[in-house]
């Protein structure tokens, strides 16, 4: 596994983007967050 994906309503994109997901070109709303990210959020 590589990144998880999320759809997200558009309140959400914000609060997302701090904790590093990256848009998706289309669809908008649509996140992915790299496994590395995930892996420093956790350890922190």
């Amino acid at each position: 596994m590589y990144a998880v994906i999320v759809d997200v309503r558009d309140e959400a994109a914000a609060l997302c983007s701090k904790y590093g997901f990256i848009p998706f070109a289309d669809p908008e709303r649509r996140l992915l967050l790299p496994m590395a990210t995930l892996r420093r959020l956790v350890d922190d």
